[in-house]
């Protein structure tokens, strides 16, 4: 009788993960935000204004201001995994994100998380919650400002492609950072 009883009190079994299996656990937590994307990538995106943690919350996170209203958030979450951004997981948090729509995708072979603010600004909008390790993600969101010819709201197609493009910036200067 004594072995039944021990034996139902084993720990829960292990919840698949939601995600593709990592190329490698790309180490963020040490990348500072503002450092994510790179001169070049800035350049290229026309980046006319960095702000360090805007919030002013002592977090590691970057608004990057383009231009025509374009607004990108880097954001580097040590101790948040992706997975808990995923509804039906166990270990799901809303948090502060406020998403919907969620969608699990990937990032130059990272899984991803995909969702829209709940109140988006008038033109695309996205965020994207990259699995990095097991203890770790970085949320990359994307926002336009300006009114799109298209539906109110935007498309979140063209927002989370313009999402995607960066975090696969932020992506590959992590990589950069470890080879150094």
């Amino acid at each position: 009788m004594t072995v039944l009883a021990l034996a139902g009190c084993g720990s829960a079994p292990e919840v698949p993960s939601p995600f593709p299996p990592r190329p490698a656990d790309l180490r963020v937590t040490g990348l500072r935000a503002c450092d994510s994307v790179d001169a070049d990538d800035s350049a290229l995106l026309g980046i006319v204004d960095t702000t360090p943690d805007p919030f002013g919350q002592g977090a590691n996170n970057c608004v990057l201001s383009g231009p025509d209203g374009q607004v990108w958030t880097v954001r580097i979450q040590p101790g948040i995994p992706a997975r808990n951004r995923v509804p039906g997981d166990p270990a799901y948090v809303e948090g502060d994100l406020k998403l919907v729509g969620h969608r699990v995708t990937s990032v130059d072979g990272y899984g991803a998380v995909e969702g829209v603010a709940e109140e988006s600004p008038p033109g695309a909008s996205c965020a994207l919650v990259v699995d990095t390790d097991p203890d770790a993600s970085f949320v990359l969101t994307y926002e336009s400002y300006a009114r799109p010819a298209g539906p109110p709201g935007g498309s979140r197609e063209a927002g989370c492609a313009r999402a995607s493009q960066v975090a696969s910036m932020v992506v590959v200067s992590a990589q950069e950072r470890d080879r150094t």
